[in-house]
């Protein structure tokens, strides 16, 4: 399936662009939002994407988010209150009772989005690492930042992934034999500006999120069953009332890679469940 390509103004008009996966015949149905995590862009959703379209006969629009892709920069004013409006620009063009994915940081924005919007028809949440009571990096940023001042790109990703994500060196070991490292690595300097911005949601209240009436799925690897992932994951399931929290069996934070066909399998499911919207 060949996505459409589109775009939409969003904070001080910055360009955000974004893929669309559109069924093969019109739709009255409302449309699929999916907010990409870091070290993501819209493109490595196309995958899930295209699998929920033709499922659902729903169209699927996959944002780049700021600092990659063709979209706009950071920004000097950045933080994930400029993400928020970002979406709500696509949301606003995407119109009422769409269905909001959001995965990693892009769940987070998904969840304060969540607030500021009546019209959403679904909302489901892929491991929101939300910094409840301390930093997501930590020190590590310092380290991150210093990797990437000096232009070494490779250990400032492999901070990310041994110091913030948890991974193993083994695990390490295998993603660098993936021809996303490449890609990772491109994309290392805009993932240290987004996860200062998450450190500074340190203390994160959850408290707000107790009356949100929006049909929730939060979604849970196996295999993150540890902060920064599963911790905040169940977390959020407990103060969401009627959220459900479904655990995906044998995968962590990546399915979207490593299980396409069963994390687009979960996501239809949530959609096929959420009432008609009104």
């Amino acid at each position: 399936m060949t996505p459409l390509e589109g775009m939409v103004r969003g904070h001080n008009g910055a360009i955000i662009r974004y893929l669309e996966t559109v069924p093969a015949a019109p739709s009255t149905e409302a449309p699929v939002v999916i907010l990409h995590g870091t070290l993501n862009t819209g493109r490595d959703w196309l995958d899930v994407a295209a699998r929920i379209t033709e499922r659902t006969g729903r169209r699927v629009v996959a944002p780049h988010r700021r600092g990659r892709a063709t979209s706009a920069d950071f920004g000097p004013d950045y933080d994930l209150m400029v993400e928020v409006a970002d979406l709500c620009a696509l949301l606003d063009r995407t119109g009422p009772g769409t269905v909001l994915v959001g995965h990693s940081y892009g769940a987070v924005v998904s969840l304060l989005a969540s607030t500021a919007r009546t019209d959403l028809g679904a909302l489901a949440l892929y491991e929101p690492p939300l910094p409840l009571d301390r930093p997501v990096t930590g020190r590590a940023l310092h380290r991150i930042r210093r990797a990437l001042d000096r232009g070494d790109l490779d250990t400032a990703l492999s901070t990310i992934h041994l110091d913030v994500l948890g991974d193993s060196a083994h695990t390490l070991a295998q993603l660098r034999t993936l021809p996303s490292w490449s890609e990772s690595l491109t994309l290392t300097g805009s993932s240290a500006v987004e996860l200062a911005a998450l450190d500074e949601l340190t203390g994160f209240d959850l408290a707000p999120y107790a009356t949100l009436t929006v049909p929730t799925t939060v979604i849970q690897g196996a295999r993150s069953d540890r902060p920064p992932f599963g911790t905040p994951a169940r977390a959020v399931a407990s103060v969401i009332p009627g959220a459900e929290l479904v655990v995906l069996p044998g995968h962590g934070h990546v399915a979207n890679f490593t299980a396409p066909r069963e994390l687009a399998d979960l996501l239809v499911a949530a959609i096929d469940a959420a009432p008609a919207f009104r």
